[in-house]
């Protein structure tokens, strides 16, 4: 009969936490800036929203004198105040989702702390407990992705309120225009009596306002109808004096009509410039120093690298250098004022650093566990088995392959390789015995060591027989050991 020992189980409950804890840790602190951040954005677009709901545009004798005019200056407000109460943020629950990964990721502790109290000084088989472990191990990989999602959904709940921030700011200055416009027309409309009596006066004001346009934006956004408007402006001024006071109030709409559709052409162009601005911050900064690779890690080198620079030196692909490109042509396309095409080369930049992220917490987790498992392999083969040396190498000069350990000490155990793959431990051995009828003894010794210590270590098999029991072993596909005779 065959069963999971205590020290297997203890094995799937310790070797990833340290890792883990840090992983989670930076996962918990992002998702807390956020959160700060967006309830900052919340605040801020409610008072915003608040100052606009209370503007009015209130002028009887304006709106006597100069009915068309006043009659757009409250469609267009009535219009701003509706786009504004659209823009509605998004509730979301993500500190209830982070409180519950918490919680959960405490419960799994206890668990996990309940399962070594049962199982600890106990010789007897625990298949039970393991499973316990292995469940354990993959709710916390569960909690892993959650937290990553989380992560990515407080990022994008960020971002759509900085839009909403961003094109409110813009109506509000767009009503500060139309308030600022409609004082004017009040003013105007105080003294129209007297400038009707003045054809002369009436000229003066339409050529004003007509030069009040600004050309450049004209010519940017409304071109055709700046010239057509050129032309009436121009046979205007050449009426009769009655001619001039009929058509003055006209024509003077139709200046300031345009005026406005261009102040609103120009304040949506700053709109989705500005946003995109933002975007272009907030997606480079993604990109931050974060990770050490294990090398410059052990060589005392404090050299950060960004994660797609540490997934691409692993995997050997050149993911930082997409990433540099879609946020070079994003900034071009930002120069050339194509915003949208620019906001879509940020989305790829963004979706690519997130997929890119994710695997390089994995790679940093594998790697930096399997390195601990291995450096607690040599430590104890040198200072509790009296070996006189153990020395751990890269398997293909890639950490993410793991690692070798050659120890000597007459008898010759290799250690050909070392690894935790996503909380999977896995050792390979290959004994090579010295001095016939030690071998057993120093395996038993050995072992029992290893497993006080909740290192995943099997037994060890020659010519099919156990070196521990003496006894053949029946299936020789169950043991994870590999075994050369000499």
């Amino acid at each position: 009969m065959s069963g999971k020992k205590s020290w297997e189980v203890a094995a799937v409950l310790d070797q990833t936490q340290k890792v883990q804890k840090e992983i989670f840790d930076a996962y918990k602190k992002e998702i807390n800036i956020n959160i700060g951040d967006i309830d900052n954005l919340v605040l801020n677009i409610s008072k915003i929203k608040q100052n606009i709901e209370k503007i009015k545009l209130e002028n009887s004798q304006a709106q006597k004198e100069f009915a068309g005019e006043y009659k757009d200056v409250q469609t267009k407000l009535t219009k701003l105040k509706k786009e504004v109460s659209n823009l509605n943020p998004q509730k979301n629950n993500l500190q209830a989702k982070l409180s519950k990964i918490e919680k959960e990721i405490t419960q799994n502790n206890q668990k996990a702390q309940k399962i070594r109290d049962k199982i600890r000084n106990t010789s007897d088989y625990v298949n039970d407990e393991y499973k316990e472990a292995q469940k354990l191990k993959k709710e916390m990989n569960n909690l892993k992705k959650e937290y990553q999602n989380l992560k990515t959904e407080s990022t994008k709940t960020k971002q759509s309120l900085l839009k909403i921030e961003n094109q409110l700011t813009s109506k509000q200055e767009e009503i500060s225009k139309l308030e600022k416009s409609f004082q004017d027309l009040s003013t105007r409309a105080k003294e129209i009596q007297e400038i009707r009596k003045e054809a002369s006066k009436l000229k003066e004001e339409i050529i004003k306002n007509y030069r009040s346009i600004d050309k450049k934006l004209a010519d940017k956004f409304r071109k055709s109808q700046y010239n057509q408007l050129e032309k009436y402006v121009n046979k205007f001024v050449n009426l009769s004096d009655k001619e001039i006071i009929d058509n003055y109030t006209k024509i003077l709409q139709n200046i300031s009509s345009l005026n406005s559709n261009i102040q609103s052409d120009y304040s949506l162009f700053l709109e989705k410039k500005a946003y995109s601005k933002k975007l272009i911050q907030e997606v480079t900064e993604l990109n931050k120093k974060e990770y050490i690779l294990l090398e410059d890690y052990v060589k005392d080198i404090d050299s950060k690298r960004t994660k797609l620079e540490y997934y691409d030196h692993y995997k050997k692909e050149n993911t930082q250098k997409q990433f540099d490109e879609l946020i070079k042509k994003a900034k071009q396309l930002f120069e050339k004022e194509k915003f949208e095409e620019c906001n879509s080369e940020l989305d790829k930049a963004n979706e690519l650093y997130t997929n890119i992220s994710n695997e390089a917490d994995l790679i940093k987790e594998n790697i930096e566990s399997s390195f601990e498992l291995a450096l607690q392999i040599r430590d104890t083969m040198l200072d509790d088995i009296d070996f006189t040396k153990a020395e751990i190498e890269l398997i293909d000069d890639n950490p993410i392959n793991g690692f070798r350990i050659n120890c000597q000490n007459g008898d010759t155990i290799n250690f050909e390789e070392v690894k935790i793959d996503n909380g999977e431990p896995t050792i390979k051995l290959d004994h090579i015995e010295n001095t016939t009828g030690t071998c057993g003894v120093r395996w038993k010794d050995m072992v029992k060591v290893f497993r006080d210590k909740n290192i995943p270590l099997t037994d060890v098999t020659k010519n099919g027989i156990s070196v521990l029991s003496f006894e053949r072993v029946r299936n020789k596909k169950a043991t994870k050991t590999q075994e050369r005779a000499r």
